[in-house]
């Protein structure tokens, strides 16, 4: 829908779809994890069999959240959750973004904005598992560039009064070695 002055209306709501995610994630993602990649998940055994948790990770520095994206797959993968990643708003409503990707493409795939009311929304049924993926770096973590890629950046602390507020289980996670599958800046 067009607004005045001809600027495309913001799409504030979209439908999560399970099937659509997992589509995408089986035919798209997977085989870029498994063959430019060479992506694994260690230590499983170690997460929560079921319930409503929080999976913490970090960023490798990168430009594109791949370490996001494929740590959410292969949990997908291995446990068979619906994983749901917060993410800042830039990724639901950068221009480059609209341009590339139909509107509320993110929200489709399970993504949830990382305001108070998206969480609340995203974790309003006590009833259904609930898997989120944070990255409390943020865009810190994207932004830190290549050479500080194995740096970790100041931690947004939000994500633990949400935790809190709402009675979720962390489960912290570390991301090592994605970054040594992306060349580095050319010289």
């Amino acid at each position: 829908m067009a607004a005045a002055g001809g600027a495309i209306a913001r799409q504030t709501a979209a439908t999560v779809e399970p099937d659509y995610q997992k589509a995408f994630r089986d035919e798209v993602l997977a085989p870029i994890l498994k063959h430019h990649f060479q992506a694994e998940l260690h230590n499983t055994e170690q997460l929560p069999q079921q319930g409503r948790f929080i999976v913490v990770l970090n960023h490798a520095g990168m430009c594109f959240p791949w370490d996001f994206v494929g740590l959410g797959t292969l949990l997908s993968q291995r446990k068979g959750w619906f994983v749901q990643p917060i993410a800042h708003e830039i990724f639901f409503d950068h221009p480059w973004l609209k341009w590339w990707l139909p509107g509320g493409w993110s929200q489709i795939l399970g993504g949830v904005r990382a305001n108070r009311d998206s969480f609340e929304a995203a974790v309003a049924d006590k009833q259904v598992e609930t898997v989120l993926l944070y990255a409390p770096e943020s865009w810190r973590g994207l932004a830190k560039g290549w050479t500080r890629r194995h740096h970790l950046e100041t931690f947004d602390p939000s994500f633990i009064r949400l935790s809190d507020r709402t009675a979720f289980l962390f489960c912290l996670l570390f991301v090592w070695a994605m970054s040594s599958c992306i060349p580095g800046p050319l010289t």
